[in-house]
Parts: C-alpha cells; structure tokens; sequence
C-alpha cells in the first residue's frame, strides 16, 4: 500500500514537473502586446482569433512578432475585413500559447465583436486578469470556460463595461486564490443571467462594486459566497435597477468595519424598492435592514432561511 502511494507520489512530482518544463519553455505572447501599449490600439479590430497552427496570412495589412522571446514563435497578422473597415486580428503558433500578464488585455477595443480559439491560450501562471475584457461594448458573447485560472489572485473590473455581453461562460473559473472581485461584472448591462454557483470566495477581501450597474439582472443566486474576510462592500449592488429576488444565504458581514461607512456605503443604492433578500440568520437581516435603510429602500423584504 505504502509503494503504491510512493509510486503516485512520485508519478505527479514527474507530471508537474513536466508541466512546469512546458510552462517554463513558452512560447509566451508578450505582456506589451496589451491594447494600452501595442500598435492596434487605434486601430478597428473586430475580432481577435488564436490560431492552434502556424500559418501565414498573405493579405495581412500588418505583421507583428508577439512572442516574448522575440523569435517569431508567435505571429500576429491584423487582416482587412472585406466588408468595412474594420480588421481582423489572427494570433498563431505552432504549439500552445502562453500568457504570463492578461492585465486589460482586450480592454477599450471599441469594435471588437469576437473572440475564437482561447481554448489555444494557456494561461496557467497568471495572477492578475484586472480589467481583461473592460469597456469592450460590443462582445455579445464569451467563453473561457477552459481558462485555468488557479494562481490568479485578481479578477477586479475584469469585464467591467462589457455592456453588451448577454453571455458568458466561466464554469470552469478556479477562484480559490482571488482576493479582489471589485468592479468585476459592473456596468455589464445586458446581462440577465448569471452562474456563479462554482465561485470559490473563500479569499477574497474586496467585493466593493461587484454587480453596480449590472442593470438587466432581476435574480441573483449567490448563496454559495463565502464573505469571512470581505472588508468592502461598497456599491455591491448599487444600480442593479431590476434586481428584485437576491439569494445572500451564506454571507456574513463580521469583517465588514461597521464603524467605517465607506466600507458598505451606497451597497443597494438604486435598486428596486420591493427587493426580496434572503440572507442566512439575524445579524446578517440586521445588517442588510440597514443597508437597504441606508439607501431609501422602504418596501423591501430581508428573509432568513435555512440551508
């Protein structure tokens, strides 16, 4: 018994340690090919495709090497739409891609409408995705479903003013490093669903404006959030102006400074005022009765239930 464990021991030290030798190898796409820094940044890019194969686009108008080694293992060629004006963006390699730093990486691309193969994109060593997906106001749709997302310890604003995502895929998300979950879905207006039943919040301390703005949401389920370290919860759901049924169950509130106002101010400001709450015992109705008195919310309704 004692061999067999002995011998899977060391088959994962083997596997990981194979793993690492492939993280470690690349290629890497360089974390200055961002849109804050990298030429298409005024540009009209309409989609942005990771390509599994290496191949050259004759009718490319530009040609970058995006690889961090600078050697050419990874090509981006941006394309011009035969239709309009507007551009396409095809990111390849021969091999897997990799990423060490997704910070606002699509962020403020006013035209893009699409993004295909992330399922290409490795981005196993990442620890900050702040503002990946920020202010892309005409992504409809998204999948990253197939993210490893387990050193990330940031996903603030990560698809804030994403105002025309209807939706989005994140059941695969590892969030048991995150601490920062502030800004991450706010202002994404066009969203009425949302599935984060899988959301590990065990780490997370700030939650200050999580779901603000997020004005298409009627229910909200996020009776799986454990809040023992959250300190802010400013603006958590301000603006969320047709959130009616809320499912906090699991939540509390004993590391929230209620001596310092800032830390919860404006939590349900704008929201409806026949709001249903369901929250896990008296302290936490106590402390949502309060919130909700804060913000001029009369008529609404804070239910204890058992889980």
């Amino acid at each position: 018994k004692n061999t067999n464990k002995k011998i899977e021991a060391e088959a994962k030290i083997q596997e990981e340690g194979i793993e690492f030798a492939i993280l470690r190898s690349g290629p890497y796409i360089n974390d200055m090919w961002g849109p804050q820094d990298a030429p298409w940044n005024n540009s009209n890019i309409k989609k942005v495709i990771f390509e599994p194969i290496k191949q050259i686009h004759e009718d490319a108008v530009q040609t970058y090497d995006m690889s961090k080694e600078g050697n050419g293992s990874i090509i981006g060629y941006e394309v011009q739409n035969e239709n309009d004006s507007s551009t396409i963006l095809y990111i390849n390699s021969d091999s897997t891609m990799y990423m060490e730093d997704v910070e606002n990486w699509f962020a403020f691309l006013g035209y893009l409408n699409g993004i295909k193969g992330l399922e290409n994109v490795n981005i196993r060593r990442v620890k900050n995705m702040h503002g990946m997906f920020s202010e892309v106001h005409r992504l409809t749709e998204l999948d990253i479903s197939s993210f490893d997302t387990t050193n990330v310890t940031s996903m603030g604003s990560m698809f804030s003013g994403a105002s025309s995502l209807t939706a989005l895929y994140l059941s695969n998300f590892d969030t048991s490093q995150v601490t920062d979950m502030s800004w991450m879905f706010s202002r994404a207006s066009s969203l009425t669903t949302l599935d984060l039943s899988n959301f590990d919040t065990s780490q997370v301390t700030d939650m200050g404006s999580m779901f603000s703005g997020a004005s298409s949401l009627t229910t909200l389920d996020v009776s799986n959030f454990d809040t023992s370290k959250v300190t802010l919860m400013y603006g958590m759901f301000s603006d969320c102006s047709n959130l009616i049924e809320l499912d906090i169950s699991n939540m509390t509130f004993d590391s929230i400074n209620s001596y310092d106002s800032n830390s919860y101010i404006d939590m349900f400001k704008g929201v409806p005022n026949n709001i249903h709450i369901k929250v896990k015992d008296e302290a936490a109705k106590e402390f949502i009765e309060a919130r909700l008195a804060d913000d001029g919310i009369t008529e609404g309704v804070v239910e204890i239930v058992s889980r």
